[in-house]
């Protein structure tokens, strides 16, 4: 398995330079959903390929807590609350969605030199999962930036983004092979780390406090 500083050179050569996102990313977990649910669902991305906001990137099933997650792009919360009850649920006849929003997060003064794409929007695996993360308390954005680094960062980050809702951070993880991708979900789930300078320069300093990460991982793939 490449090193972790190793999977992020790979990653800008077959992703190349990070393309700018819109103004917000929405995450739209389904559950209790259909097979024709799904259909319809995959028919509406493959409508939305070409326009530029205001549509739903792709879809996934899932295991565990939700059956299927909508990767929603729009430029407001009314555009994203549209998209989610005419056309999810309207339209797609999604019975249950729950919706976490992609919020800004400051950079940091070193490391993490390469800015994490948000899920689904680069790279395509031959394995892939998406794990919702939670983080003590005050450490969301230390928890960020640690999966990103470049030499000491998650292997196989594919994209990540931290969300509203009960969770804290969204990952998408891929491997070229499930026992890898195995070995990649067990490291998150025991993810701990001391952030070595403050996120923000007006940011206080940290000190040594440690911090945790659980994780509640969910391996997927796209519906054909």
């Amino acid at each position: 398995m490449p090193s972790p500083g190793r999977w992020r050179q790979l990653c800008e050569r077959l992703g190349g330079a990070r393309e700018e996102e819109p103004e917000m990313d929405a995450y739209v977990f389904l559950r209790d959903v259909s097979e024709a649910t799904l259909q319809v669902l995959g028919i509406m991305v493959a409508e939305d390929e070409d326009k530029d906001t205001g549509k739903i990137r792709a879809v996934a099933t899932t295991t565990g807590e939700y059956d299927a997650v909508c990767f929603v792009e729009g430029q407001s919360v009314k555009e994203l609350q549209e998209i989610v009850l005419d056309r999810i649920r309207n339209k797609a006849g999604a019975v249950f969605t729950e919706t976490a929003v992609a919020v800004e997060v400051p950079q940091p003064i070193q490391g993490a030199l390469v800015v994490p794409n948000a899920p689904k929007r680069t790279l395509v695996m031959m394995q892939e999962a998406l794990v919702l993360v939670k983080t003590d308390v005050g450490h969301t954005v230390d928890a960020f930036w640690a999966f990103a680094d470049r030499d000491t960062g998650l292997t196989g980050l594919l994209g990540q983004a931290v969300i509203t809702g009960e969770y804290d951070i969204l990952v998408e993880l891929g491997a070229e092979s499930y026992s890898q991708l195995s070995e990649i979900l067990l490291s998150v789930g025991t993810y701990a780390g001391n952030p070595p300078t403050p996120a923000r320069r007006d940011a206080p300093p940290v000190g040594r406090r440690s911090w945790r990460a659980s994780a509640r991982s969910s391996p997927s793939c796209s519906p054909t």
